[in-house]
């Protein structure tokens, strides 16, 4: 098991089409739709005291992550669960490249992240070393929120990314599903809350089997967290 804080996170969410989506999916994974629609979106987070569990926060390392993702249902002991697939992963430090998909589950890849921000704004600039995975956008925090085609008000948001507790993504040799796990420790900073952001820009650069392409969207929601619980990851 892995320990560590996450110090902050960002989600940029879009809708796409479920049914173009679900054939990128392996099985059994399916699409957990809301409102007809597939959540896709780019998670980037901070994490700080990152080490195994059970050795002092002192002696861990923080990272600048990124997840390009989307919202699944998958087959659990307990009947079908909602959760997470990852496509890709990519990471500011090196360790966790090299150590990613062998010594815990999912594959990194490196980037460069720069990060600018403060209480009420904040802007990132992801370049993967690739090239086939760069993120950037500037956003300020609201106390407004616009209901959206996929989501009728936050509430609804924070419960719909708050449940999906688990994150799956192909192992190292890509033959096969891993499974992460996010536990919340119990202590008086372990509190799930997430605020809108209004987001000014969104850029996103990616691979497909058709070539790269960069665009520019309009996105359906931006939700962060600074508040910083400690979770494991199992």
């Amino acid at each position: 098991m892995i320990q560590g804080v996450i110090a902050r996170r960002i989600l940029l969410n879009f809708r796409a089409d479920a049914e173009v989506v679900q054939r990128l999916l392996p099985a059994p994974l399916q699409v957990d739709q809301q409102n007809g629609h597939a959540i896709v979106g780019v998670c980037l987070i901070r994490l700080e005291n990152l080490r195994p569990y059970g050795v002092p926060g002192p002696l861990g390392l923080s990272s600048e992550n990124m997840a390009h993702r989307v919202a699944i249902r998958y087959p659990g002991s307990e009947g079908i669960r909602p959760g997470v697939f990852v496509w890709r992963r990519e990471t500011d430090q090196r360790l966790v490249e090299l150590l990613g998909g062998r010594l815990f589950p999912g594959v990194h890849h490196h980037a460069r992240f720069r990060v600018s921000e403060n209480k009420n704004r904040l802007s990132m600039d992801v370049t993967s070393d690739e090239g086939k995975a760069d993120v950037r956008f500037s956003a300020r925090v609201s106390d407004e929120w616009r209901q959206t085609p996929s989501f009728g008000s936050f509430d609804e948001v924070s419960e719909f990314f708050r449940k999906a507790d688990c994150g799956f993504s192909c192992s190292l040799r890509g033959d096969e599903l891993e499974g992460l796990q996010l536990k919340t420790l119990k202590g008086r900073w372990c509190q799930w809350k997430l605020s809108p952001n209004v987001a000014h820009s969104i850029q996103i650069r990616s691979a497909s089997p058709q070539g790269r392409s960069t665009l520019t969207v309009a996105c359906s929601c931006v939700a962060s967290s600074r508040v910083a619980p400690t979770h494991r990851y199992t």
